[in-house]
């Protein structure tokens, strides 16, 4: 699957001009520890947050329909230690086809407002 929007030296420049807002990896890093492996990340692009996650020791899936974006975040975890490397797994396609048994990361930049008992924004998929 080949998305446009990001294809091509778009892909390039949004890696480049996409920092994400202040605190968020940090965020999800944590959102992620506090449920567990394995973490479908959707719409991972080049792997801002995904790399993280899994420098964290967090197994991860990162969907994304951009098949450059994608390449960017395989270059990017080529040069990490082997065991990081062991725990992404990159698959191009459609969010809206779930892999089954892994928690949700929802798409940066947005969070999830938490307060009180409010459930963690991180979900189960079944």
């Amino acid at each position: 699957m080949k998305d446009a929007e990001y294809a091509g030296e778009s892909a390039v420049y949004y890696d480049q001009v996409a920092p994400g807002v202040d605190g968020d990896v940090a965020f999800y890093v944590e959102e992620a520890r506090s449920v567990g492996s394995p973490i479908l990340e959707l719409g991972c692009g080049t792997g801002r947050i995904l790399i993280p996650m899994a420098e964290a020791g967090l197994e991860v899936v990162g969907l994304d329909a951009s098949h450059d974006m994608l390449m960017i975040a395989r270059n990017k975890l080529e040069v990490l230690p082997p065991e990081v490397r062991r725990r992404v797994q990159l698959v191009e396609g459609d969010m809206r086809r779930l892999i089954r048994g892994c928690k949700i990361l929802p798409p940066a930049p947005g969070r999830c407002q938490r307060t009180g008992a409010e459930s963690s924004c991180i979900h189960e998929v079944w």
